[in-house]
């Protein structure tokens, strides 16, 4: 199972997508910091700097949010669909939903970078441990997963960004996925845990959240094992993927945990790229540690 790779996502797509919107040159020129736009509009952090990214599809309701904030219309951060977002405000609540939907306005939204589907999307992932763990995505990340339940069942990983996190889902550990557009749902909080893992695996009746030390090294240019990890997960599968992760267990002794044995890994964007907290920079991966400075914090 293939999807892009953590590197390909933050920073290529990045790069194809400059210019596709001004949300952080508008922001800029507002003078307001990544933090200040993010309060004002109620998400984390991450999401307004992977919206000024172009990373993954932008939520139509975000946009036009940040919009308000920056105090601009609409159409200046999404140039290139302004005659269709002032087309869509036009219409009815009711009619909105219908009209972004139809083929020629979505493809052209989905172009710009905005998610054409106005509901929210949670996929409710049960695993054969009998965890169940709750994803929001966007259509698009919605579609791909379909996508990858339909197709031939495969031994390998299946990929995806959901809510400021990478998601990993071993396909042969899932019992079944329900997609919702209503679910409680709690959502990623940076100030938590901008550097917090989630395992889920076959040696817990309940998942492991382990407090890790970003990709990189402290100089930047370190060992990235949680990138390595994503891009060959998304590339060839378990095939490729080591056998085992590597961490500490919280006596100081060493740990290593059987990639079979895993279900579900959630790496936050931040840990695979910690400049994305960074107002101003590149989205370089830099920091310090990896797999092997994990640490387990004991919470469910």
């Amino acid at each position: 199972m293939t999807c892009p790779s953590p590197k390909r996502t933050i920073e290529g797509e990045a790069a194809e997508t400059q210019g596709m919107n001004k949300i952080r040159e508008l922001r800029s020129k507002a003078g307001l910091g990544l933090d200040e736009v993010a309060d004002a509009v109620g998400v984390d952090v991450v999401e307004i700097a992977l919206a000024e990214r172009g990373v993954g599809m932008v939520r139509y309701d975000l946009g036009i949010s940040i919009a308000r904030v920056l105090d601009v219309h609409p159409g200046e951060l999404f140039p290139g669909v302004r005659d269709l977002i002032d087309e869509i405000n036009a219409l009815g609540e009711d009619e909105m939903r219908e009209a972004m939907l139809e083929p020629n306005r979505a493809e052209a939204l989905s172009g710009a970078g905005l998610d054409p589907d106005l509901m929210p999307w949670y996929a409710i992932v049960r695993l054969k441990s009998g965890n169940e763990r709750r994803y929001y995505v966007t259509s698009s990340e919605a579609k791909r997963i379909r996508q990858a339940l339909a197709g031939p069942r495969g031994d390998g990983f299946l990929c995806f960004l959901a809510d400021c996190r990478h998601v990993l889902l071993r396909l042969d550990a899932v019992a079944d996925v329900r997609f919702t557009n209503r679910a409680s749902y709690a959502p990623f909080d940076s100030e938590e845990s901008a550097y917090e893992v989630v395992m889920v695996s076959g040696l817990s009746p309940r998942p492991e959240r382990i407090e890790v030390t970003p990709d990189g090294g402290v100089d930047g240019d370190g060992p990235r094992p949680f990138a390595e990890l994503l891009d060959l997960a998304a590339r060839s599968g378990t095939s490729a993927a080591p056998l085992f992760v590597t961490m500490g267990a919280d006596d100081g002794d060493e740990r290593y945990v059987s990639v079979d044995l895993v279900e579900a890994l959630e790496v936050p964007v931040g840990v695979v790229n910690p400049s994305i907290y960074d107002d101003g920079g590149a989205c370089a991966s830099q920091g310090a540690g990896g797999l092997a400075e994990m640490e387990v914090m004991g919470r469910a």
